[in-house]
């Protein structure tokens, strides 16, 4: 399964690693200019479209009836694994993106 990196965190990353060379004096004029060429390429990085994934047992739209099953109160379908999910899915912290 592949892992998804936002742009922005892996050029803070840079920018952090730039700073840390810089304080420890381990510095150089060639790091500058290798550090703005990954910047260059991290920025032509294609981005994905991916949305995180609400599991049932993490929805606001779920009954939990055990540690095993959840019952979905959206759809209004039977016992649910905790672990499935669905396009619908809100948790609590979504509460107010509708």
């Amino acid at each position: 399964m592949p892992g998804y990196i936002s742009r922005d965190a892996a050029i803070d990353k840079m920018r952090s690693l730039r700073s840390d060379f810089k304080a420890k004096n381990d510095w150089d004029s060639g790091y500058d200019t290798a550090i703005a060429e990954a910047f260059e390429h991290i920025k032509r990085v294609p981005v994905v479209d991916v949305q995180p994934i609400v599991r049932c047992k993490d929805c606001r739209y779920a009954h939990n009836l055990s540690d095993t099953m959840v019952y979905c109160k959206y759809f209004g379908c039977g016992a649910m694994s905790p672990n499935d999910f669905c396009s619908r899915g809100k948790s609590e912290a979504m509460q107010n993106d509708e």
